[in-house]
């Protein structure tokens, strides 16, 4: 039993990703898309990390099936539901013995790629800023229906 990992501590990016997937009302771009697009638009973020990084064959195969996985719940999954998926996925992975910063790092960039996807929505790196974000979008779009209403 001593080679069973501990629990995993998720970093400070990491766990401000899983915050504004978790607080976000909208789902992401890759929500509701086929699997097979889904999967090739988490590839275009995943595999140049891979490339040039010298993983081992084993290494490489275990983080491209954690890919696929993350695919499957980034088209399936929004908001609280995604997060915690996510987090549970995280955990999946390291007790298969992938190293959790390598996992946390492509959760977190995923989040972000995808993040940078959504329109009017700030990048994943902060939940403050997104947060702002939406007090702004409220404001602007109070002041629309105010000019809106001046019109008529």
């Amino acid at each position: 039993m001593d080679t069973m990992p501990g629990p995993m501590k998720l970093n400070p990016e990491t766990r401000l990703a899983l915050d504004a997937i978790r607080h976000s009302d909208e789902p992401s771009p890759v929500y509701g898309l086929e699997s097979d697009r889904a999967i090739e638009l988490l590839r275009e973020v995943t595999e140049p990390m891979f490339e040039g990084a010298a993983l081992p064959a084993a290494v490489l195969m275990q983080v491209r099936w954690f890919v696929l996985e993350l695919a499957r719940l980034f088209r399936t999954r929004y908001g609280y539901a995604l997060a915690f998926q996510l987090e549970l996925l995280l955990r999946k992975w390291h007790d298969f013995g992938v190293e959790p910063n390598t996992l946390q790092f492509i959760v977190t960039e995923v989040a972000r790629h995808v993040g940078e996807g959504k329109s009017g929505r700030a990048r994943i790196e902060d939940a403050r800023q997104i947060a702002e974000c939406k007090v702004q979008n409220a404001k602007s779009g109070d002041a629309e229906t105010r000019a809106a209403g001046n019109e008529d």
